[in-house]
């Protein structure tokens, strides 16, 4: 994905998402790692790494069981 598109998608996300531009404008020191952020959610699916679990987890209350995507 170009930058053009890249940046493009963030600016949609964040029109989308009024409550993610309040946090970024309340908090500007968390804007790099919304850029971050924002890379991870756009970027091009082509290249995305799958991740999965190695052994069952438990997060945030929630049991995830082993080799979930």
């Amino acid at each position: 994905m170009e930058l053009n598109a890249l940046i493009g998608q963030s600016v949609r996300l964040l029109l989308t998402r009024p409550d993610l531009a309040a946090c970024l404008r309340a908090d500007p020191d968390a804007v790099p790692a919304g850029v971050g952020e924002f890379l991870r959610v756009t970027g091009p699916a082509e290249i995305a790494v799958m991740r999965y679990t190695l052994q069952p987890v438990e997060l945030g209350g929630l049991a995830i069981p082993e080799r979930s995507v």
